[in-house]
This record gives structure tokens, sequence and C-alpha cells, in this order.
């Protein structure tokens, strides 16, 4: 048991000019943990021809975890592998093990079958610390065997672990090399948000977003609504082209996230991509924010559209969604005396007659504005469908 002694000395400054026997002491168990730990090094740096018995033997009598924990480093840097290795493999303390796995990685050749068989083994092992300490410490010419095993550990529930084997696959990667392969397959699953932002980040300033938006078709729509939030916030330009496959999906979470890029101006999206969302919501109505977005757009790109600009596809979305709109409208104007045409020039802020505006306002304007949007778009996609 460790004597209870009031700490004599306040840094390690304080101990560096001590005599060998008043180290030993402090080692021995005058000290209090800090002083213990000073007094440890002070003797490492003094080189003496026993430091490394006396560090061996103070480490197996120290009580404290966190000393012992210091100690597996100073012997480490004695050359004392063997001793380091025995405190690996049978310390009580995680935090002593983790330690020695920890500068045991750090010296493991690519031929040293023994301590690459002893990483390998730790590993394996439940404790996610001491994995942590193990890829933490790996070198980057470590073996396959173990590259494969620590980036196995992106998997894990424990986040710290895979935020240091996330480090370990990029400090391992040769110039030239392209971006991680288990760091872009392992993105659209990583749940921590600041950890999947750091990942995809390194990833685009290193193969630019075309790459990811070629990948994100095989991702999750979390995944992907995840990536397009990301990018409506940074200052980047994508292709519509990369992004089209997303399209095809129609899942509401993407379509959502596709349209505030449009609207953030990070991608020129094609006619078809805003008549596909406007579709879409009248098909659905809880897509309201790719269809008010959709709709904000619409009028200016169907104003610079002619009829023999637009192929099959877009002419039948046209259609689509001029069928889509006239029935909304007639069932809003029908028994209340208002005409389609009143209608739509309500919805482009143009004046009506007295009458007609006072029919209109007996509405509601909260109703109204739920009903008749997208009724100002009327004019310009009877024009698109009409063949002359």
């Amino acid at each position: 048991m460790v004597p209870l002694t009031v700490a004599r000395f306040a840094r390690f400054a304080d101990v560096l000019d001590l005599g060998d026997a008043a180290l030993r002491d402090l080692m021995a168990g005058t000290g209090d943990e800090p002083e213990r730990v000073w007094a440890a090094w002070v003797i490492g740096l003094r080189h003496q021809p026993d430091a490394a018995a006396l560090l061996a033997g103070s480490a197996a009598s120290e009580p404290s975890p966190g000393v012992r924990a210091h100690l597996t480093i100073l012997l480490m840097s004695y050359g004392e592998r063997a001793a380091v290795v025995t405190i690996a493999r049978s310390d009580p303390a995680a935090i002593v093990r983790a330690s020695a796995y920890r500068c045991l990685a750090r010296v493991a050749a690519p031929n040293d079958r023994e301590l690459v068989d002893l990483l390998v083994h730790g590993l394996g092992t439940e404790d996610a610390d001491l994995r942590a300490a193990i890829v933490d410490g790996l070198r980057t010419d470590a073996p396959s065997i173990l590259r494969e095993r620590a980036l196995l550990q992106l998997g894990d529930g424990d986040l710290e672990l895979r935020r240091v084997v996330v480090d370990f696959a990029l400090r391992c990667r040769q110039a030239g090399e392209p971006f991680p392969a288990a760091l872009s397959e392992h993105a659209p699953r990583e749940v921590d948000a600041n950890l999947f932002g750091e990942i995809v980040d390194r990833w685009m300033s290193d193969s630019g977003p075309d790459a990811i938006a070629r990948a994100m078709p095989a991702w999750p729509a979390s995944a992907v609504a995840r990536m397009l939030a990301r990018w409506a916030t940074q200052p980047v330009t994508l292709a519509a082209a990369d992004l089209e496959p997303l399209l095809a999906r129609g899942d509401p979470v993407v379509d959502d996230g596709l349209a505030t890029l449009v609207d953030k101006r990070r991608v020129e999206a094609p006619l078809r991509w805003l008549l596909h969302f406007a579709v879409a919501g009248q098909q659905a109505p809880n897509r309201w924010h790719a269809t008010r977005i959709a709709h904000h757009h619409l009028g200016a790109a169907l104003g610079q559209t002619e009829p023999t600009m637009i192929g099959a596809p877009e002419r039948a979305l046209v259609r689509q969604l001029l069928g889509a709109i006239e029935k909304d409208a007639r069932d809003v104007c029908a028994g209340r005396g208002i005409e389609v045409d009143d209608l739509v020039r309500f919805a482009r802020g143009e004046r009506l007659e007295p009458d007609a505006q006072a029919r209109l306002d007996a509405i509601g304007d909260e109703y109204l504005d739920l009903e008749v949007f997208g009724v100002g778009l009327l004019p310009e996609l009877r024009r698109l469908v009409a063949r002359k």
C-alpha cells in the first residue's frame, strides 16, 4: 500500500535535481502518483545501467494503473519488449494493457511474426479501447493481415475506435493511390454525423464531389439525404448527369435534397427535374418542399422553353402536370362562381375584377395558398402542349 503523503513537488522540473536515492524512494512509494511517474522519467533520462531492471521491478509492484501505463512506455523505450509483452498479456488493468499494445504496435515490423500474432489476437478481443490503441500504434508498413483486421473495426459500435481506424486508413495511403475503398464503402454506414463529415470531406477534397455522386446510387436514402444536405451548405458545383440516378429513385427524402441543391444553385437542373418534382408533389401532397422549389423555378424555365425544344419524356410530364393542376383548379372553383382563369390571374399576382376578388377573398388566404399552388403555371404548360 502506498503511504499517504503530501505532494512536495508541483512539477516535473522539481524532481530533476534529486539524487538517485531520493528518486528510488519516490518510485518505491513515498511519492504520490505524479511524483512516481516523474521519478521514473528522470531515472530513464539519466540512462542508468540498471534503469531497465528498476523500471521493470517498479511496474510489477506499482499499484496505480496510470503509473504502470507510463512505466510501460519507459520499458519499451529501453527495449524491454519481453516485459511489455507480458504486461500486454496479463496486466489486470485495461488502460495498462492498452498502453502496452500501443507500444508494441509501434515497433512491430512486417516480418515480426511474434508481435504480429499478438496484435492480431488483440484486435480480436472485446475491449474497444485496446483495439483502438493497437490501430493507433500500427505502422504504415504493417502487414496486410493487420491492416485488414484494423479496417474491419470500422463496423464496431465504438465511435472513438472508428475514428482511429479512419485516421489509420488515411495515414497508410501512399501518394498517387486512390481514396481508400474501405472508407468510401463505410461512409454511407457511418452513423456519427461528425465522422461522416470528416470522411466525405476528405474524399471530396481528394477525388472531387463527382466521385461521391457516382457512388451514391448504391447508398440508402438516409445517407443520400445526409450527403445532399451537406452539399447544400458547401460551395460545390455538381453535375446533373452524376446525380441523375438519384432522381430515378423517386424517393421523397432524396427528391427534397436534390430540390434543395437546385434552389441553392449547386446544380443546374434540367427542365425534366423540375417537372418531376412538381408531378410527384401533385401525386403525393406531403412532398411540399421539393414541389414548392420546383414551382418557384418552373415559371422561368417554362417561359424560356419552346414546344420544339422538349422531348417525349418532358412532354409527357408537362401533360401530366397540366392535367393535375387543371383538376385542382376546377375543384377549387366548383360551386363558388369562380373561373379557372380568375384563379390563374390570382396565382400570378394580377389584378382581378372586384366581384371575382371578393369571391376569392371569401375562400380564405390559407386555403388558397395551399390549393392553388402551381395554378400560375397553367398558361405556360398549355402553350407547351399545344401543337401547331
